[in-house]
């Protein structure tokens, strides 16, 4: 029968389309009973046994609302069994009660999805794989596959063939998931070669990151700063940018002092006999310093030209003397490694003195206790600077300068 705005009326008197209509709004509350009761009792009572079971899959199945949406598929599926006894508006309606059951069995499968995902994430064997981006990956493919079975239904053709079709637009599906795809890439990359877990703490410059991953999906690795705040970093943007794991030093278990003392060069000198037996008094330095005296007094001897010009004599220095002293002060200390790189060594002088590097490990790596051990090292050997004749590298501030012109004045 033809439907027209002008008959539509006079359609609906017909006595066996009432019936129809009748016998469908039966049915609608009939699944609208079936939806109540599978709602308000059964999702109820099932959520509730499910939370006293010692199985965390079952509260990650009830926080993903699976248990919500599958309620729906039940009365989905009886109004459309229903609809199918309708002559004249069957058709539509069950055309319409179709797409819809395809909606909420989608919801139904990336919910359990979901599920799954939080549940594998749990595992410490996976914890710090980026299970999230895998699942995410399947969810889209599950989504696209879908979207076309709706189509299908609303155009009558078979999935397959509307699939086939799609070659024609390929390159529109690339450019729109292009930094979908591009992340599930670098998702690989990150998983193959192990770049980065959760709980790793990094820095990425680029992107002004400094703390610990926190998550990593199939599009952002999200860093929690140590100021609290929360970067966002495209994965295909990290693994394109540089960025550093310091994941090494957890797993080695000590972290790096790698600082230096500016010196004076002017207050560099050799010693006199007076000032080197005030420093044999500073026990870890009285045995070295008689060692080397025996050493350089025999050297002399043996090379009688050296008494035509001080120069030419060997000589201990100040800046010998304190690095000596700063190596055997670190190794008293019980914080230093010392299985790892211990060097103290001078550096290439520079417009702001000479650097005394010192480049150790310490087996702490937290990093409030760590700066408070550092710390403790440098204030001991920066007062112990004065005790070798040697002053540290400051540039004049005002009060410097002031206090100059004074006494140029006076």
């Amino acid at each position: 029968m033809e439907v027209s705005i002008f008959n539509i009326f006079e359609i609906f008197k017909e006595e066996e389309l009432q019936k129809e209509i009748l016998n469908f709004f039966i049915g609608f509350l009939f699944s609208l009973t079936i939806l109540f009761i599978n709602r308000k009792i059964l999702v109820k009572v099932i959520s509730k046994f499910l939370k006293k079971t010692k199985n965390r899959f079952d509260d990650y199945l009830i926080h993903s609302k699976s248990l919500i949406w599958l309620s729906y598929l039940l009365p989905l599926y009886l109004l459309y069994f229903f609809s199918l006894k309708m002559k004249n508006f069957g058709t539509s309606i069950s055309l319409i009660i179709q797409i819809i059951f395809t909606f909420f069995f989608l919801l139904t499968i990336l919910s359990f999805l979901t599920a799954i995902s939080s549940y594998l994430e749990e595992n410490e064997k996976l914890a710090n794989k980026p299970i999230k981006s895998y699942f995410q990956v399947i969810k889209i493919i599950i989504t696209i596959w879908f979207i076309i079975i709706i189509f299908g239904i609303i155009t009558g053709h078979s999935p397959l063939t509307i699939l086939g079709g799609l070659s024609a637009i390929t390159a529109i599906i690339l450019l729109l998931f292009r930094d979908t795809i591009l992340s599930f890439v670098a998702s690989i990359q990150i998983s193959m070669y192990d770049l980065i877990k959760i709980g790793d703490w990094i820095e990425s410059p680029t992107f002004g990151a400094d703390g610990v991953v926190i998550e990593i999906s199939l599009n952002i690795v999200k860093v929690q700063n140590w100021d609290k705040s929360i970067t966002l970093i495209p994965t295909f943007k990290l693994i394109e940018n540089s960025f550093k794991n310091w994941r090494g030093m957890v797993d080695a278990g000590v972290r790096r002092i790698s600082r230096s003392i500016f010196i004076d060069i002017e207050s560099i000198k050799f010693l006199t006999e007076e000032e080197i037996k005030e420093l044999e008094k500073i026990n870890l330095l009285s045995d070295y310093i008689k060692e080397k005296k025996i050493e350089i007094d025999e050297w002399n001897k043996n090379n009688s030209k050296t008494e035509s010009n001080e120069i030419n004599k060997r000589k201990l220095t100040n800046i010998s003397i304190f690095i000596e002293y700063i190596k055997r002060f670190l190794e008293t200390k019980k914080e230093v490694n010392k299985d790892f790189t211990f060097m103290v060594r001078q550096l290439e002088s520079t417009p702001n003195g000479l650097p005394i590097e010192i480049y150790v490990f310490l087996s702490e790596i937290d990093w409030v206790r760590f700066e408070g051990i550092q710390s403790d090292i440098f204030d001991h050997l920066l007062v112990s600077v004065q005790y070798f004749g040697l002053k540290l590298f400051q540039n004049p501030s005002g009060n410097n300068l002031t206090k100059l012109i004074s006494e140029k004045m006076k």
